[in-house]
């Protein structure tokens, strides 16, 4: 399969992200978020719109990255902590959803045509 965005590219527009493994692990879901919200365009785009949808699937990966590690045991994001009488509150923000992943999406492909109606 042919990934939108390769480590190298990735490595090369933010030197001090992702590890080579945590970027292999997060670029699934980017690919997939990015594909949805561009109903498949983003693999066929050129120029400077497939430069944007690359950018853009790089910003996923720290995004979907962002959001796994903010889980806690329960498996929902850690809203609180307290370690003395152990006490964690969860909550589920809008950037670690689909929906905030999409909309992160729509907006870093804003003006290339890439995101939105066919």
């Amino acid at each position: 399969m042919t990934h939108i965005v390769t480590w190298e590219t990735y490595h090369a527009l933010h030197p001090g992200g992702l590890t080579e493994a945590q970027f292999d692990a997060c670029l699934p879901r980017a690919e997939l978020v990015l594909e949805t919200v561009t109903a498949g365009r983003a693999a066929s785009a050129s120029g400077y719109k497939l430069e944007r949808a690359r950018a853009a699937a790089c910003l996923l990966c720290d995004a979907v990255f962002a959001s796994d590690a903010a889980l806690g045991e329960g498996g929902l994001p850690v809203a609180s902590a307290s370690s003395e009488g152990y006490s964690e509150t969860y909550r589920l923000p809008e950037s670690a959803s689909e929906s905030g992943l999409a909309a992160l999406a729509a907006r870093l492909l804003s003006g290339t045509g890439l995101a939105g109606a066919l």
